[in-house]
């Protein structure tokens, strides 16, 4: 009298299970790379460079060295085309009070995970920069800051509003500074 089983049947493995599993993987690396994507690519209409050259596989960091981005979108208020794209970067609350402060022509930077901020002198990006570059560096295992902040400006940006950002990253210690633009003749103004 044998409990086990006969010789002639086969037994197979239930793969429902592990079908299951691989198809929650896939949906959630599917959502997961879809925000990723979002947060680093505000939608703004780069400017033309005759001068741009195309980022080539070869600029790639050198083993152990770890690189990070910091990107900054720049764009220019103009309250009757994207008043909404800046009243949606803002604290509900502050909304009111920060939309009056902005004229047309005014450029904000939007930085993922931050409220919008102006590109002034005396505004707080410059405070943000700096806080940013001392945290960058005290986490850093070599003491040193190897984050490149990569500026996204707007077509429409006045070119001086770039400088002076470019300006601030530089004064707040930040070395490794990339302007993105698209390769080509734009439309001349």
């Amino acid at each position: 009298m044998s409990h086990g089983p006969s010789h002639d049947t086969t037994v197979e493995p239930n793969l429902t299970p592990l079908l299951d599993l691989v198809m929650q993987l896939l949906m959630f690396f599917m959502i997961c790379g879809n925000y990723a994507a979002e947060q680093s690519n505000e939608p703004v209409n780069l400017a033309f460079s005759e001068t741009a050259k195309q980022l080539s596989d070869e600029a790639k960091i050198s083993p152990g060295q770890e690189e990070d981005f910091l990107f900054l979108t720049v764009k220019p208020y103009h309250p009757d085309t994207n008043a909404g794209d800046l009243a949606n970067h803002l604290a509900p609350e502050s909304q009111a009070t920060v939309l009056e402060k902005y004229k047309d022509g005014d450029a904000y930077v939007l930085i993922v995970g931050h409220d919008a901020m102006r590109a002034e002198p005396d505004g707080e990006l410059l405070v943000w920069l700096g806080q940013q570059h001392s945290d960058l560096e005290r986490k850093s295992k070599d003491g040193q800051v190897h984050t490149s902040v990569v500026i996204r400006p707007d077509g429409d940006l006045d070119y001086a509003v770039v400088y002076r950002i470019l300006k601030f990253c530089k004064d707040k210690g930040f070395t490794n500074l990339k302007v993105r633009a698209l390769i080509g003749k734009g439309v001349s103004k």
